[in-house]
């Protein structure tokens, strides 16, 4: 599987990535995670982070649990296993 993404995407997916690494145990929402990492209320921006939350999805990084974004449990390892971890 290829997956495309380009600079400003890349950037967005490492903040979502991070926020829910550093947030667990909570588990934060599509909606909070939208709220926090938006730099404006504007539809565009939290469309972006939408679009990061899927791509890490599709790419089995994070998961969806109800309304709840998990990392996955090999996102989990990875991160504990890292010194400094992921973020």
């Amino acid at each position: 599987m290829t997956v495309q993404i380009d600079g400003s995407e890349a950037v967005i997916a490492r903040e979502v990535l991070h926020l829910v690494l550093t947030e667990r145990p909570l588990q934060p929402t599509a909606a909070e995670i939208e709220l926090t990492l938006a730099d404006d209320s504007s539809v565009g921006a939290r469309d972006a982070v939408g679009r990061a939350i899927d791509l890490l999805v599709r790419a089995g990084i994070l998961r969806r649990d109800g309304d709840s974004i998990l990392p996955t449990r090999a996102t989990a390892v990875l991160d504990l296993l890292l010194e400094d971890g992921l973020t």
